[in-house]
């Protein structure tokens, strides 16, 4: 694949010498993928103008048509380009390929879901009793930083919301995965959207900090590390914002990483149920935002469950992503091993015993100087006592690292739930449908999933994450309403009548 440069008003723009260089490797054998091209933060400055020009037309409510049949040709674009957006993706994160066609199978799925719940329209109309009218509005220039973890649903999820609702879209791709930022931006052209509509520019840091901070901005949706989140929300302080500026700083809309817990209580289907947990802690290296960080079992069956753990999590195939009997790749970075390494460390010394070490390698097989190096890693599994679960839990940790604790009964899940932090997805492992919705009513999280592992949910439900960080990213139909915003007119619908006027008022 040969780099193209940034999409900028419906046309590529490559720069000969730039700031940077921005370059795509396979974490999987450290192969370049990708040409490498220059970094242009002012390549931020024209696509933000490129999509507040196109704010106008593509907005106005006689145009959402002219956007359902956008929709519809870039659906038919994502299957046209399924192949390669599945071989790049698995390049360019490590990911089983396996793994990367469920995500891009998924693309097309979201379109059928915008389309049919109706968010195509911009704009919605209903009569209340008062005579009130309601109307959806898009929020004008959308800028979207994209996440390195399921990076095509990632993006795809927010472009297709932003567009729907009538908003354009200035992406900046994971610099990880630029490669899957150009073929993502070849199909939106191919689609033939209108000039400035959709833009992208590729980048590092600087240029994601140049684009949250852009004036011409309206909306910032990101997803990622809460780290960064947590810098944006600084970035975007009016304290950190020029003095002078002539419009409030953007709304930001975070999507940071979950710690979802799985609960067994002690008649679950004991296989089924470390089966589907090893899956949730493991899946794609354990980097997604809904992967299990935790285990909850009831003490009767806490030690049964535990043995099949073990078996699972030491004869798990690592490899690289080409092989087909491979269940798990690297990790996608070296900074992510890193980070993997120093967090094992820390549950090493603070959990009360390991189970399984969690161990890395420079090579798919340790064991063969010939298979290729990469940033491999291997899972963890601690046993800690409930009362350390929500300390354990409070960081952010990287990679297939779990934590198992006993619980008394379901009354004492529902208290431990309680104390640990914003959770995304938890799971509950039961035959009991009686416990499972009771376990619904007394806990507090977006969703929760009977008998399946935490990642395996969709982009389509509207889950709000529960945040401290501001106003939380939501998914589904959420995030299409969350880009619009609503405009009330009220009308009379009766004649003005002068006796009806309260007393002490008179028009004579």
């Amino acid at each position: 694949m040969k780099a193209r440069g940034d999409y900028i008003g419906g046309r590529w723009v490559r720069r000969r010498h730039g700031a940077g260089e921005l370059r795509s490797v396979d974490p999987g054998d450290l192969n370049q993928v990708f040409g490498s091209f220059p970094i242009h933060a002012d390549s931020v400055d024209g696509a933000c103008a490129a999509a507040r020009k196109a704010t106008a037309g593509w907005g106005a409510i006689d145009a959402k048509e002219q956007r359902r049949a956008a929709l519809v040709r870039i659906k038919a674009q994502l299957a046209n380009r399924a192949t390669p957006l599945t071989e790049q993706l698995s390049r360019e994160t490590g990911r089983p390929r396996w793994d990367t066609q469920q995500e891009v199978r998924r693309l097309r799925q979201e379109v059928d879901h915008v389309l049919e719940a109706g968010l195509a329209p911009s704009t919605y109309e209903r009569r209340l009793p008062s005579g009130c009218k309601i109307e959806r509005r898009p929020r004008g220039v959308v800028a979207l930083l994209a996440p390195s973890s399921q990076p095509a649903a990632t993006l795809h999820h927010d472009v297709i919301a932003a567009l729907a609702v009538g908003c354009t879209v200035v992406l900046k791709p994971s610099p990880l995965t630029p490669g899957l930022g150009q073929l993502y931006a070849e199909l939106i052209d191919e689609a033939d959207l209108p000039r400035g509509v959709f833009n992208m520019v590729q980048g590092d840091d600087e240029v994601g900090v140049r684009l949250a901070t852009h004036p011409q901005i309206d909306v910032l949706l990101f997803s990622g590390r809460r780290r960064s989140a947590e810098q944006l929300v600084e970035d975007l302080s009016p304290t950190t914002l020029s003095p002078v500026a002539t419009k409030p700083p953007p709304l930001l809309l975070a999507r940071t990483a979950g710690r979802s817990v799985a609960v067994v209580l002690d008649d679950a289907n004991l296989d089924e149920a470390a089966a589907e947990i090893a899956v949730g802690a493991c899946v794609g290296t354990g980097q997604r935002a809904a992967t299990t960080r935790a285990v909850l079992v009831q003490r009767r069956i806490a030690d049964a469950l535990a043995e099949r753990l073990q078996r699972l999590l030491s004869d798990l195939r690592v490899g690289h992503a080409s092989r087909h009997d491979v269940f798990m790749g690297p990790a996608v970075s070296a900074d992510a091993q890193a980070r993997f390494v120093d967090h094992g460390a820390a549950l090493r010394h603070t959990t009360e015993r390991q189970l399984v070490r969690p161990e890395t390698s420079e090579r798919a097989d340790p064991m063969d100087d010939k298979s290729p190096p990469g940033h491999y890693l291997r899972p963890g599994l601690f046993a800690c006592s409930p009362e350390q679960l929500p300390e354990l839990l409070a960081p952010e940790r990287c990679g297939p690292l779990l934590l198992l604790a006993e619980l008394e009964d379901q009354q004492h899940a529902s208290q431990l739930l309680a104390g640990c932090p914003e959770r995304l997805v938890d799971a509950v492992f039961t035959r009991s449908t009686s416990a499972f919705d009771e376990l619904t009513r007394t806990t507090r999280v977006p969703l929760l999933l009977l008998n399946a592992p935490t990642t395996r949910w969709h982009a389509e439900l509207p889950l709000e994450p529960l945040s401290s960080l501001g106003a939380p990213l939501p998914g589904g139909v959420a995030t299409a309403r969350a880009l619009t915003t609503a405009c009330v007119s009220v009308s009379r619908d009766s004649a003005f009548d002068e006796t009806m006027l309260p007393p002490g008022l008179t028009l004579r």
